[in-house]
């Protein structure tokens, strides 16, 4: 449901208004407090005479350093005059809308496609003032503004609240010595974007990291995802959290701990081939990509292309009693 930000909708004198058509433009500007998505706007219009047909366009623009309307829309929307009362308020969305910051002035911008005076009601003047922006006016197209002291037109702006993204952390798996693989979550990008998700890590003792420590990103917006944890040290405890940024902060998720392993003492999951080659000192063990990557990898740090001649290791089992790899500490 859409919630009301900034607006002045009091104070209307019946005379005091802007009409419009032609080469008129009519603006108000008005300066957001919080962060969020704007989707529509709600003004007090009436429509000039009953042969006045066409539509209101609405324009949001950045305002300039004088409040005025500056650059391209933002997002438009419009509203056809044929159904107007004599004065009543109408609302018009705007398209997908526009991320709007706190603290920053914009405008909202009418023009008439008609050839009547359609008008934008205003505030009488000295009443009922809006302290967040300023009352202005063009007669050609917006090449020139005129602005109007101690009156308003009177506005509603609507839209979304824009909030932190959320996340969760997940176990670190597939823990090497050097390696290991974060796992995250972002359940809720918090109504705007993601711009960078990942995890990141640090030291146990370091307590919890943030993106100032060492980190490692995902590509994607929500879901589930994963990154590669690479540069670790062998035998050492760490502590691991997800985090993702959107435009309104960084959020995290709760912190892991995980330990890698002690490369002299790595347990290596092992292929049945590799097993018996490893259990067979005579065969010279030449590694492929066809044996197990952890497998590989030892024999290409630790022993190269000689074999596992003189193997003693220890057989690791699972619960079930089945071989599932080696302790190569007795290398």
């Amino acid at each position: 449901m859409s919630t009301l930000f900034e607006y002045c909708n009091t104070g209307f004198q019946n005379g005091g208004y802007g009409t419009g058509y032609g080469t008129d433009q009519e603006c108000q500007s008005f300066t957001p407090s919080t962060y969020h998505t704007i989707t529509s706007v709600k003004l007090l219009v009436k429509r000039g005479d009953t042969d006045d047909i066409g539509n209101l366009k609405v324009e949001i623009k950045a305002a300039d350093v004088n409040h005025k309307p500056t650059g391209a829309a933002l997002c438009s929307g419009t509203a056809d005059n044929t159904s107007w009362a004599n004065w009543g308020w109408i609302e018009i969305t705007l398209g997908a809308g526009a991320n709007l910051n706190a603290g920053t002035e914009y405008c909202i911008v009418c023009s008439y496609e008609d050839s009547g005076d359609s008008a934008w009601g205003a505030t009488a003047a000295g009443s009922n003032v809006y302290a967040g922006g300023v009352l202005s006016y063009s007669s050609n197209s917006g090449s020139t503004w005129t602005q109007t002291a101690g009156s308003d037109y009177l506005f509603e702006e609507w839209g979304d609240e824009i909030v932190a993204p959320t996340v969760t952390t997940q176990a670190v798996g597939d823990i090497q010595s050097t390696t290991a693989t974060g796992n995250g979550n972002v359940t809720d990008d918090g109504g705007s974007a993601i711009t960078e998700r990942g995890v990141c890590y640090c030291l146990a003792e370091e307590g919890d990291p943030d993106t100032t420590d060492d980190k490692d990103t995902s590509t994607g917006t929500t879901g589930a995802f994963t990154t590669s944890i690479t540069g670790l040290s062998s035998s050492t405890d760490y502590h691991a959290r997800a985090y993702a940024i959107n435009a309104i902060d960084t959020s995290y998720g709760e912190t892991v701990d995980f330990t890698t392993l002690d490369v002299d003492q790595e347990w290596v999951e092992i292929l049945t081939e590799d097993r018996a080659l490893a259990l067979d000192n005579t065969t010279e063990f030449t590694p492929t990509a066809d044996y197990h990557p952890a497998t590989k990898k030892y024999v290409d740090d630790n022993i190269g292309t000689g074999g596992f001649a003189g193997f003693d290791g220890e057989e690791v089992t699972d619960d079930n009693n089945t071989v599932i790899g080696f302790d190569l500490g007795g290398i």
